[in-house]
Parts: structure tokens; sequence; C-alpha cells
């Protein structure tokens, strides 16, 4: 026997209640004035039409969107860069394998940085050989 899945019974509105009727304004100014969705403020169409609005919306930030970072040249530009692409991974606009490399250069970055600051300290660096090492660097 097959059992029949009931639907749960849902309280009939009171007489004389206000039924939420849809939002959504239209090109001439009217209101569509549907019945909205339970809990919504639109009408099932409209609410797909907004959804699929976000959804494009979102497809093409993405695919026009580029992500612009500072040069890796102080230990301020590397924390923005990771701090970009940390923002940039968790709003979905790039992956997480790109999210990954990013780090990854970014590490490679701070260790460069962090081992030039120690030999201009010890004084291992003349000016001559760290212009050429910063320009390197650069490249």
């Amino acid at each position: 026997m097959k059992q029949e899945l009931k639907q749960p019974e849902q309280p009939a509105p009171k007489a004389g209640a206000r039924v939420p009727l849809c939002k959504h304004l239209m090109q001439d100014g009217a209101r569509c004035r549907a019945f909205a969705v339970r809990g919504e403020h639109y009408c099932r169409h409209h609410l797909r039409y907004k959804g699929m609005r976000l959804w494009t919306g979102r497809r093409q930030l993405r695919r026009y969107w580029r992500l612009r970072l500072p040069k890796l040249d102080s230990m301020a530009n590397v924390a923005t860069a990771r701090a970009c692409v940390e923002w940039a991974e968790n709003a979905g606009l790039i992956s997480a394998e790109a999210a990954r490399l990013h780090r990854q250069a970014f590490k490679e970055a701070t260790d460069d940085l962090t081992w030039i600051q120690d030999a201009i300290e010890r004084g291992a660096l003349d000016d001559v050989e760290l212009e050429e090492m910063i320009s390197d660097f650069l490249r």
C-alpha cells in the first residue's frame, strides 16, 4: 500500500484578514498586486524574475571583474594584497585554487622581504647590492 504524503494543513485566513500582495512595480508605475508568496513580499513570478536578475548580475560581475593587487615591495602591501585575495575568495570572485596560489606568492614575497631587511640590519649588503636585489625582485 502506498502511503499518501499529507500536506500540513495551513490555517485558513480569518474573515476580513488582509492577504499580502506582490509589491513589484511595473514599467507603467502600477503594482503587480498578485498574491504574495507566504513570508515574502513578491508573487512567485516576480521572485523568480528578481532571483534571475541577481544570478545574472553575479555571473557578469565574475566575468568582467579583475583582481588588482599592489606591488609586493613592502610588508604593508603584502598584507593589503592578502586581504584583497581573501575578500575576493569569500565573495566567490576567484577560485580556491587561485587564492591558494596567491597566498603562496605572498609567503615567498614575505620571506624575501624579511631576508632583505635582516641583511640590511646585519650590514651584509651595501647600497649597490641592495639596489640590484630590489630591482631584480620587483621585475
